[in-house]
């Protein structure tokens, strides 16, 4: 079960990667409910940001189960990756 979402709620916790051993404070924040298109489906999520390492992410997970990553946005290297394929 996934923890509950509302607007505005921040999850803050410390990120460890494991190629330079350093610990990223990390935070995700939940923006809105909003529906947003992927390449096979138009789909009801949770926006969230997230910042890490000076950069932030955004990222849309669909609100009900499996509530799977629908879309992925990179601001640093404008990256946009959405679904593709359901299995």
């Amino acid at each position: 079960m996934p923890p509950p979402l509302r607007p505005e709620l921040t999850y803050h916790f410390k990120n460890f990667v494991s190629l330079s051993g350093a610990v990223v404070p990390t935070s995700v924040k939940v923006v809105r409910e909003e529906t947003t298109s992927s390449s096979l489906e138009v789909v009801p999520c949770w926006k969230l940001e997230m910042k890490l390492a000076g950069m932030s992410v955004n990222l849309w997970y669909e609100k009900e189960s499996p509530c799977s990553l629908i879309k992925y946005e990179d601001s640093v290297r404008q990256t946009v990756v959405d679904i593709i394929e359901r299995k």
